[in-house]
């Protein structure tokens, strides 16, 4: 609560504390409710109560998410400008004399998007639980490192490859940052490349088998909907593969 409330400071768009508590304390029983048997719950929820008007209940959840939202300031050291690393592969890519590369700028500018902005859903992506960041990337290094991250991803995944220069010094150190920063956002996005199943390095296409059009690794969220929610679908599946319940009904 403390950091939907910062957040909306931020953003110009502030709210009422009495709308987030009232909206959390809906969300908690609507958990509650849809975590007590019977399975699955029912497709309406009428048992929510509001809270009273001068409720203690409201009034300790009003001075915990107070007391939330300094404690986020102070961790944040008050810093609360987030900036992001378009402007810095622009400059970087005019050094580098790469602006010209249209097709690199467009995978540049790709990549940075998987480095920064929250997951959507798309046919290519399964839908996430939440809407967060695809990457812990932003939180733990500079705007000019995910920038740096993402020329250096684009250049080795070119058809072929771009070579940066590397002598007298590596091509990174003149924008003060170091090889092992620029590996690490490289790792977490290749990490979840291979999470959604396709990996732009290639390194699944063997196991896939690339002859016959499909991608590489499957995504856990596909395996995941596949799983049945009902005892019927439990047997039916039991069934496809050659499992004896014994006539028995799955618990």
């Amino acid at each position: 609560m403390g950091a939907l409330f910062l957040a909306s400071k931020l953003e110009e768009a502030p709210l009422r504390i009495r709308d987030i508590v009232n909206c959390f304390s809906y969300l908690d029983s609507l958990v509650a409710y849809c975590s007590t048997p019977p399975y699955p719950p029912a497709a309406t929820f009428e048992a929510y109560v509001p809270m009273d008007y001068f409720a203690t209940e409201f009034y300790d959840l009003k001075d915990a998410m107070v007391i939330a939202e300094m404690q986020i300031l102070k961790r944040l050291a008050f810093q609360t400008q987030c900036g992001l690393p378009y402007g810095h592969l622009v400059n970087y890519l005019q050094v580098l004399e790469l602006a010209g590369e249209k097709d690199l700028v467009r995978r540049c500018w790709g990549i940075c998007n998987e480095l920064c902005l929250p997951l959507l859903t798309t046919a290519r992506r399964p839908r996430p639980l939440a809407r967060r960041l695809q990457t812990a990337a932003p939180a733990l290094y500079p705007q000019s490192t995910l920038a740096l991250t993402s020329i250096y991803l684009a250049t080795r995944l070119s058809s072929p490859p771009i070579a940066l220069p590397l002598e007298p010094v590596p091509w990174w150190t003149h924008f003060d940052t170091t090889e092992d920063d620029v590996v690490d956002c490289a790792d977490m996005l290749l990490r979840l490349y291979r999470l959604w199943g396709s990996d732009p390095s290639g390194a699944g296409a063997a196991e896939a088998g690339a002859g016959e059009g499909k991608v590489g690794k499957e995504s856990v969220w596909r395996r995941v909907g596949r799983i049945p929610v009902t005892k019927a679908g439990v047997r039916d599946l039991l069934a496809r593969n050659g499992v004896d319940t014994g006539g028995e009904t799955p618990r």
